[in-house]
């Protein structure tokens, strides 16, 4: 069925056969027009909503939204499948440092006295992603609320 979410973005396929748009509901919606009726795939998430939506090519999708991170999916015609969350795999070279000013601008934020857990995994982006676009085939350049302008050329 249809998502019931109201729709954040879309986006056309380099080839204009197929639309994809993102909703509030969590979904990711294609409508493929190639055929004698036109055919929709949705995908629910179990991932905040998304807010931008393109197609790297015909059959990779990547959406990004409220997790702060862009996602990467397939898509083969009849289902749409999660692929890899692409800041986790572009940042997984471990821990980074903390510096202290850092640390009280955190204590601060958070209204915490004492330690502050420096574990946790880090995204590149601090806040919503609300735009996404296509630089190449494998580059694309994200950018969202916390005024950062990312680059993502190895996923």
């Amino acid at each position: 069925t249809v998502g019931s979410g109201w729709v954040h973005a879309v986006a056309f396929s380099p080839d204009g056969n197929k639309l994809m748009w993102v909703a509030h509901d969590c979904t990711i919606s294609v409508a493929t027009c190639g055929g004698a009726e036109p055919a929709v795939v949705v995908y629910r998430c179990d991932l905040l909503p998304f807010q931008s939506c393109i197609f790297l090519d015909d059959r990779t999708l990547i959406a990004a939204g409220h997790d702060n991170s862009p996602y990467k999916f397939s898509f083969d015609g009849s289902s749409i499948k999660f692929e890899c969350d692409i800041d986790s795999a572009v940042s997984s070279k471990g821990p980074s440092n903390i510096s202290a000013m850092s640390k009280f601008k955190n204590l601060d934020k958070l209204a915490q006295s004492g330690s502050v857990d420096t574990s946790t995994n880090k995204k590149t982006h601090a806040n919503t992603i609300t735009c996404l676009n296509l630089l190449s085939n494998n580059t694309i350049a994200s950018s969202g609320l916390d005024c950062k302008i990312v680059i993502w050329d190895k996923f």
